[in-house]
C-alpha cells in the first residue's frame, strides 16, 4: 500500500466511497518496479506509457488484483516543463497513462478509482530557484486538464516539500479546468499537524499511515503516538 502521509479530500467522491467501505487502499510504488524491469538512469518513466504499455498495465493489474481501490497513473513527472520539447506530447502521455489504469481494471474485473498522479516539477521555485510561481501553476494546470479529459477520477498531489509548489498545484487543480476533479493532497507527516490546523474543515477526510517514512525521525512509538494525538486534537478543534 502506498505510504500516505496526510490525505485531504476536497470533495465528495472519496467521502461517498468511505461511507460504503471501512477503508480504501492505494497502490504502491511504480518507479522501483520499472527499474526492476529495466528503466535506465535518466529515462523518464512516463515514456513507458507509450513505449512499454503492457508493463505499465501489468503493474496496475497486479495492484488491483491485490486489492487496491485507488490506482495512481504513471504520471508522477508528467508536466509541461518536462514534456515540452520533442518526444511525446504531454497530452498523449497522460491519456495513455489514464487508459492503462482503466484497462488494467477491466482485465482484473474490478472497478477502481483512477488517480492522476502529480509530483513536483523537478525545479526549484523562486527565490530558492529560478522557476516562477505562475510557470509552475501553468505546468500543473496543463497536466490536470489532460488528466480530466482522459477520464481520471481524482488528482493525487504528492511528494512536494516546497509549500509554494503545493499551493501552485492545488490552485491549478481547483482553478479554471472544465468540470472539476477531486483533490487529494499528500504531505509529509512532519507537516501534518500544521497543515491540519490550517486546512482541515468539518467533513474533511484525513488519512495517516504509521508506515510513513517521516516517522524515522521519531525515536520511539510513544513519540509517534503523541504526533497522532496532536493531529487528532487539531482536527477536532
Amino acid at each position: 500500500m502506498g505510504l500516505m502521509r496526510e490525505v485531504r479530500v476536497e470533495s465528495d467522491l472519496l467521502r461517498r466511497a468511505l461511507a460504503r467501505e471501512d477503508f480504501l487502499l492505494f497502490d504502491g510504488g511504480m518507479g522501483t518496479l520499472l527499474q526492476a524491469k529495466g528503466l535506465k538512469p535518466g529515462e523518464l518513466p512516463e515514456t513507458w506509457n507509450a513505449e512499454r504499455p503492457e508493463d505499465i498495465i501489468g503493474i496496475h493489474r497486479a495492484y488491483i488484483e491485490a486489492g487496491s481501490d485507488l490506482v495512481l497513473t504513471n504520471t508522477f513527472g508528467a508536466n509541461a516543463l518536462k514534456f515540452r520539447d520533442g518526444g511525446y506530447p504531454l497530452g498523449e502521455i497522460i491519456e495513455k497513462a489514464v487508459g492503462h489504469v482503466k484497462e488494467a481494471a477491466r482485465r482484473a474485473g474490478r472497478s477502481v478509482y483512477t488517480a492522476l498522479d502529480v509530483g513536483p516539477t523537478g525545479k526549484l521555485l523562486k527565490p530558492m530557484g529560478d522557476l516562477e510561481f505562475e510557470d509552475a501553476y501553468e505546468a500543473f494546470r496543463q497536466a490536470m486538464i489532460c488528466g480530466e479529459q482522459a477520464g481520471a477520477d481524482l488528482i493525487h498531489i504528492e511528494t512536494m516539500s516546497d509549500t509554494c509548489e503545493i499551493k501552485a498545484a492545488v490552485l491549478a487543480a481547483s482553478g479554471d479546468r472544465a468540470g472539476g476533479l477531486e483533490i487529494v493532497d499528500c504531505a509529509d507527516l512532519a507537516q501534518a499537524v500544521e497543515r491540519a490546523r490550517a486546512l482541515a474543515r468539518p467533513g474533511d477526510v484525513v488519512i495517516l499511515s504509521p508506515a510513513s517514512a517521516s516517522f524515522d525521525r521519531f525515536k520511539n512509538f510513544e513519540e509517534r503516538g503523541n504526533v497522532f494525538k496532536e493531529l487528532v486534537n487539531a482536527l477536532q478543534s
